[in-house]
């Protein structure tokens, strides 16, 4: 990996983890939150609360998807560290895909 791919990842992991950190904290505590552009995948780990030890999530594969002035992402290939969790991510995270709220947008599609 080179030197603006690492750059870009560590500035696109910063800006994601704060976004991500704002959707789970009504479930629990976020602990790590990679990006790999190059692979175009995610790793997250969540501390659940009532949890002793943290879910695991790798999105193996996303894609970014342009509708005119509307970005969304889909996510695919979502594997995690509780076989359940790996089954609710099947049936509902890979079966749609997610707006990028406009304030985002533009950086989410410089960044990854």
């Amino acid at each position: 990996m080179g030197l603006f791919s690492s750059f870009k990842d560590n500035l696109s992991s910063y800006s994601g983890e704060k976004f991500v950190r704002k959707a789970v904290e009504r479930y629990g505590d976020m602990q790590d939150f990679k990006i790999n552009s190059s692979a175009k995948s995610i790793y997250v780990k969540i501390l659940l609360k009532g949890e002793k030890e943290p879910v695991e999530v790798k999105v193996n594969r996303y894609e970014l998807i342009e509708e005119g002035d509307r970005l969304f992402l889909r996510l695919y290939d979502v594997t995690t560290s509780r076989e359940w969790f790996t089954r609710l991510a099947e049936d509902f995270l890979t079966t749609q895909r997610f707006e990028i709220p406009e304030k985002f947008s533009s950086m989410v599609k410089m960044f990854i």
